[in-house]
């Protein structure tokens, strides 16, 4: 029988954080989880529908900020995404669909390929399916006037509502043809207007948890994986782990570990759940672990997680090294350092696979920076050090270095900013007064002027940010 409880729970040890030596996620059960994918219709016979979408995030203004949200266009199974968008960026605006109705590449696909819903839903369906979502609505920004022969079944969980600008009935018809059981109709009437409450009643909200033994008094605190922060508990927590998952450090002795449970109230609902933790319970994903495990925290809220730091004469320093010469080969021919499904290629020996990668090799982590010291052709000296900094995609800098602000190998000359344009989905580096450098979506850049120094010697920089 499935699980029916709201949340569940992972554990594992933790190392580096004393008193802290365990971490709790708290997430929503599999069950729970859900998703919301927007298909726009892109074709030339379909005018108007750019005008529904400039209005979609105003639209959704109910719905949680941190709704995952999966973008496509109708007859493309390619999702226009980056893999990490919510509704909160559609509600905002640093998420605008006109970015997509402006391409011209894609406006020329969609003119020849016609109005075909099917590959676009067998491709949601296979990404939900994927990430195990039990639950998810699909809107559909079109005219109606689909083109498939033949009615698209929709499997268990799946909700898809149609929305124009302009109801048609001849094209209705046509709607109604391939979705039989799916409603279509205009921002703001009645139809549409249910349907977003109900969207909006189907996320649990916040809840209250407390630790269930209230005598026991334990080192605990708050993990925000948005600004790296650790924020110690003294009283109940408040939080809506359907919005984002709670990670809680906890200092605990091994043995007592099993004993751990938290009662859960949700507010809205008034049910209490109790999450247990232990031995059993499954582990913290290994990129969060990492991103806890190395955080370092700068005074500008940006973060720069060290992956690894080392030095000649170290126990892997030598497969390390020749990793980053062949990383400062491709980077050099402007080759991207993972595949096309996220594979890292740059760096293959088992420490930099350890600290970068899944256990399939794909990379974790949406930027690397690499700083060399030493020959970078040949064998290296006796003062040759590598280190590889991995970085995130944020509204704020990835990263910003400065004479008083810097990182701890070396000395910073010239400024060092990274940033990712979230509205242009893309990476751009400045160094010092320098123009701006935007990073090649499917590239890699070294850094032409040093940055960094130890002594009178320079470090030579290179860096991979991944669009998606």
């Amino acid at each position: 029988m499935r699980d029916q409880s709201l949340l569940r729970a992972r554990l594992s040890p933790l190392t580096g954080h004393a008193p802290y030596n365990w971490i709790v996620e708290i997430l929503p059960n599999v069950a729970c989880s859900t998703t919301l994918a927007v298909v726009f219709d892109m074709s030339d016979s379909c005018a108007g529908i750019s005008e529904a979408a400039e209005r979609l995030g105003k639209w959704l203004k109910p719905l949680p900020r941190d709704l995952a949200i999966w973008v496509y266009r109708i007859s493309s199974g390619l999702p226009l995404d980056s893999g990490s968008d919510t509704v909160g960026h559609l509600q905002d605006g640093s998420l605008t669909p006109t970015r997509w109705f402006e391409d011209r590449r894609l406006r020329e696909l969609a003119a020849i390929q016609g109005s075909f819903l099917a590959p676009v839903m067998t491709a949601i369906h296979a990404r939900a399916n994927g990430a195990q979502f039990q639950k998810y609505q699909v809107l559909v920004l079109t005219d109606g006037e689909l083109l498939d022969g033949q009615e698209i079944p929709l499997p268990p969980g799946c909700e898809v509502i149609g929305l124009t600008n302009i109801v048609d009935q001849a094209k209705v018809q046509l709607w109604r043809r391939v979705l039989p059981r799916s409603a279509f109709c205009t921002m703001g009437d009645r139809v549409s207007d249910e349907w977003l409450a109900s969207a909006q009643k189907s996320q649990p909200g916040p809840c209250i948890l407390s630790l269930q033994d209230k005598r026991r008094s334990l080192p605990l605190a708050i993990w925000d994986s948005e600004s790296r922060r650790i924020s110690p508990v003294m009283s109940d927590i408040q939080w809506n782990c359907f919005e984002r998952p709670l990670l809680l450090l906890v200092g605990e002795a091994e043995s007592e570990i099993a004993k751990l449970a938290w009662h859960c109230r949700f507010v809205q609902r008034n049910i209490t759940e109790l999450i247990r933790v232990g031995p059993e319970s499954e582990a913290v994903d290994h990129s969060q672990l990492k991103a806890i495990e190395c955080s370092t925290q700068n005074d500008r809220g940006t973060s720069a997680n060290v992956l690894i730091d080392s030095r000649t004469g170290g126990s892997e320093f030598e497969e390390l090294w020749r990793d980053a010469l062949h990383a400062q080969d491709m980077t050099l021919k402007r080759l991207p350092w993972t595949d096309d499904a996220g594979m890292l290629l740059a760096f293959r020996s088992k420490a930099a696979l350890s600290a970068m990668c899944d256990d399939s090799g794909h990379l974790v982590h949406d930027g690397l920076l690499c700083l060399i010291l030493g020959p970078t052709e040949g064998v290296p000296n006796q003062e040759s050090r590598l280190v590889i900094i991995a970085l995130r995609r944020q509204d704020r800098p990835a990263l910003f270095w400065d004479q008083h602000n810097g990182p701890s190998c070396g000395e910073v000359r010239q400024s060092l900013s990274i940033v990712f344009d979230r509205m242009e989905r893309r990476w751009i580096v400045t160094i010092g007064s320098d123009p701006a450098v935007v990073v090649s979506p499917r590239g890699s850049l070294a850094l032409g002027a040093p940055a960094v120094y130890s002594g009178d010697r320079p470090w030579s920089v290179l860096f991979f940010g991944r669009i998606a």
